[in-house]
């Protein structure tokens, strides 16, 4: 007798009103399919797919979107949004995602893949919630993300997509001698092995207050607030510890207590940075950055700025310079001393100096314009996050020193794609 799971092959047969589970009822005489001699084969003769490749890397271009489930229609508990966006309709279908090979690959008709598309339901760590009082959820991914996974190509269709990997490294760090028993009681997953520079800088949280924490940014004297639920999981720290031993050269900053990843102050980070607004004329709460922002004024009312951290990564210590030597062992004559204050006065050099002050101060902005002009992006890369507008003008001021990059501001919502709180930056 046949049972459940088990493999077969068959003859189709298309039947004339035949009223059989495939036809539709009052259908009058409707078309059904049925199958005919069916025939037991042997566990893992059929086949859907086709697997392409093992442990492979690509960057994000676009994130899937699970289709939201009714409840979040009316207001309630959503299912998975991608982007942290809240789900507006209940009709919406799933959209892949899709992401580019580092390497293409060959298919089994010869045919080079140089992309691959995501499902949703493939989000490293799934997804977290954005608000407890509303459905929006947030993913740990974004578009430049580089991400390691299986390849194969579904027989169906002929897409090619990507799958949880057993590989935790990427190939450039596998051993030769890594074996299929080596990877056995690894757990299959699609891992964030290098998160886009777009937008990311680093620091040092200074204070944790109830669920929020606040990072002093190594580049500026700001504050930027983030969520305690913005730290990414325990999985995604210990792939991007297994993939990046330039940053963390064997050292695991990461401590876990009652489950949860520890923070505490001092520790030294990276994240996305994040432009919040606020507008009243009221005083904010935490939800726009809290009492640490300016205000500027736009039109009547009064806008807050706050700088809010997205991802954020903990790295080891030593990892986040807030100082950098610009030279040695210079010479010069002191020309003015301040007599009210002890050893404060001015200095003439004796030779000046050529400091290209930008790229030391944001080094991580400088790596992103790097990775652009070799390609490692593509053609282009849009910012995620719409950028304050001290942030979005330090890098088109570094985009315009370079002769081989040109950028535009893309508008978000609205039609003055000039407001700096209404563009984001490509």
């Amino acid at each position: 007798s046949l049972m459940e799971g088990q493999e077969v092959e068959f003859y189709v047969v298309n039947e004339q009103g035949g009223g059989g589970r495939g036809s539709k009822k009052g259908s009058g005489g409707g078309k059904s399919l049925s199958a005919r001699k069916i025939k037991l084969l042997p566990e893992g003769t059929v086949k859907f797919e086709h697997e392409l490749a093992q442990g492979v890397t690509g960057y994000v271009l676009e994130c899937p979107v699970e289709a939201p489930s009714a409840d979040s229609f009316f207001g309630g508990p959503s299912k998975k949004s991608g982007g942290g966006g809240s789900c507006n309709t209940a009709a919406a279908a799933v959209v892949m995602g899709k992401i580019c090979l580092d390497t293409p690959i060959i298919d089994t008709d010869g045919n080079e893949v140089t992309e691959v598309v995501l499902h949703p339901d493939m989000y490293p760590c799934g997804t977290f919630t954005l608000s407890r009082t509303s459905g929006e959820v947030g993913i740990w991914i974004r578009p430049g993300d580089t991400l390691l996974f299986d390849v194969i190509q579904i027989i169906a269709d002929g897409t090619y997509r990507a799958m949880p990997t057993k590989h935790s490294q990427c190939l450039s760090l596998r051993s030769e001698e890594l074996t299929t028993d080596d990877m056995s009681s690894n757990k299959a997953l699609i891992r964030l092995v290098k998160p886009s520079l777009c937008g990311r800088t680093e620091g040092v949280i200074r204070s944790i207050r109830d669920n929020y924490g606040f990072i002093h940014s190594a580049e500026r004297n700001v504050d930027v607030y983030f969520p305690l639920f913005e730290v990414m999981p325990n999985e995604i720290h210990s792939d991007l510890i297994n993939n990046n031993p330039d940053v963390y050269n064997g050292t695991d900053p990461v401590q876990n207590k009652s489950g949860r990843i520890h923070v505490e102050v001092g520790m030294e980070v990276s994240f996305d940075l994040s432009l919040q607004i606020l507008t009243n004329a009221g005083g904010g709460g935490r939800g726009g950055g809290g009492g640490r922002s300016r205000q500027n004024n736009f039109g009547a009312a009064q806008e807050k700025e706050g700088l809010r951290g997205r991802r954020v990564q903990i790295l080891p210590k030593g990892s986040v310079q807030e100082k950098f030597l610009i030279a040695s062992q210079v010479k010069a004559t002191v020309t003015k001393v301040d007599p009210k204050q002890p050893f404060i006065g001015m200095m003439e050099l004796e030779e000046p100096l050529t400091i290209q002050s930008a790229n030391l101060r944001h080094p991580l902005v400088k790596k992103l314009l790097d990775a652009i002009s070799a390609g490692n992006y593509g053609d282009e890369i849009t910012f995620h996050d719409v950028l304050g507008e001290i942030d979005s003008q330090l890098v088109v001021s570094m985009v315009k020193s370079r002769d081989d990059l040109d950028w535009l501001y893309v508008p978000v919502s609205g039609d003055n794609a000039e407001h700096p709180h209404n563009r984001k930056l490509r």
